[in-house]
């Protein structure tokens, strides 16, 4: 696997948000994908994945790759082929018939490796050959993004039919890895063992789903300040998944998470729609149930392992997050309802984010400060309007 043969390589070929990218190995193209766990899950059951080239208005593409879990709305990640080295890699990549194919998370892990050989129809061929790269610092470049979305979604059966066509050979990483990390630097916060450890099948998704979440949660928040899993002394009930307390805020944290198995990824988008308010739906009545909680005393008890933290609410405002697995943006309104309905209720702020949007958050995002102008755009335009926008950040 490339994380131990070659690391250095990894450093700047890894440096890039969901999608592509590609570099060489031992005078080889090798094709890295940064995806979520349940794409990793997809390619590995499919034995592979499509790649579309989009074209776009401008000139350029934008190139989709897409896990097949669902025939008709499959798991995408969007990335366009831009100017300077990489892109060219990356062209190139996608033009050879066999090279290497590397899935990663979104935190650099590795999980899939294949030697995969390469189908590319003469459209695919043509449209990616001739494309001229995009310029990286054209202003609006989150129209690309939204092109593509829009592309994909009327994509047509000739669409379909032009999709390069990446086929898992040989592997080259062991399929059932078990990772642990030991990074004392990511195991500070309250209630860490010191360790973590995560793999790609989930049965048990709750956990795993908790400790990535405060993984990105370090992008803005010191260790010091989060606290995993705290207790109410009341009862030795849960307050929250997550409990972060800066000098401002006590930001509460619900996490939404599914099975990473097989038969959760072939579920209808129906019931995945349905499972995502059911999820909501719970983790708001745990909201609710926190911050009733964290306000009923000053200082407030929070049990963690082996000791009693006495968190002084005070001037603290209690504020709320709630990250699901996936959100569907023709139901959104549905979600906003929900949302404000508790917030009014209980007269703190929420927001619900979908998991890829908190490592978006995580990935161009730094600091309390840029976390909390972001939650308080979203918020508050959703107040005054009834519609939260979901916030896009691009390279």
């Amino acid at each position: 696997m490339l994380t131990l043969t070659h690391p250095s390589l990894l450093v700047d070929g890894l440096d890039f948000p969901f999608g592509l990218n590609a570099i060489v190995v031992d005078g080889q193209p090798a094709l890295l994908a940064k995806v979520g766990k349940e794409f990793i899950l997809t390619a590995l059951l499919n034995r592979g994945f499509k790649v579309y080239i989009c074209p776009l208005s401008n000139g350029g593409v934008g190139i989709i790759s897409a896990f097949f879990d669902d025939d008709d709305e499959p798991l995408v990640a969007m990335t366009p082929l831009h100017d300077g080295e990489d892109g060219v890699r990356l062209r190139e990549a996608l033009l050879s018939p066999n090279l290497r194919v590397h899935l990663f998370d979104e935190h650099n892990r590795e999980f899939l490796g294949h030697i995969s050989a390469l189908t590319i129809p003469p459209g695919a061929r043509d449209r990616l050959s001739s494309a001229r790269p995009l310029e990286l610092d054209i202003p609006g470049s989150g129209a690309w993004f939204a092109e593509m979305q829009t592309w994909f979604g009327l994509r047509k059966a000739s669409d379909d039919a032009e999709a390069i066509d990446i086929s898992f050979g040989g592997s080259l990483v062991p399929e059932d890895l078990f990772l642990q990390d030991m990074r004392p630097e990511l195991h500070g916060f309250h209630g860490s063992p010191g360790f973590s450890y995560t793999t790609l099948e989930r049965e048990e998704p709750g956990l795993l789903q908790e400790l990535d979440i405060i993984r990105l949660l370090h992008s803005f928040f010191p260790a010091t300040q989060i606290y995993h899993d705290p207790l109410r002394i009341t009862d030795r009930e849960e307050i929250a998944d997550v409990v972060v307390v800066t000098d401002d805020y006590a930001l509460v944290v619900q996490a939404k998470d599914s099975p990473n198995i097989e038969r959760i990824l072939r579920n209808t988008i129906e019931r995945k729609r349905k499972t995502t308010h059911s999820s909501l739906a719970k983790a708001l009545r745990q909201f609710e149930g926190a911050t009733k909680y964290l306000r009923s005393g000053d200082p407030v008890t929070m049990v963690m392992p082996n000791r009693n933290v006495e968190i002084e609410v005070g001037e603290r405002l209690v504020v709320g997050l709630v990250v699901l697995k996936e959100m569907f943006n023709d139901e959104y309104q549905e979600y906003i309802q929900a949302i404000l309905t508790i917030s009014n209720r209980v007269g703190a702020p929420c927001i619900a984010l979908d998991y890829p949007e908190l490592v978006s958050y995580a990935r161009f995002l730094r600091g309390e400060n840029a976390f909390f102008e972001a939650y308080w755009r979203v918020f508050t335009h959703g107040a005054d309007t009834g519609m939260f926008p979901r916030l896009r950040m691009v390279p």
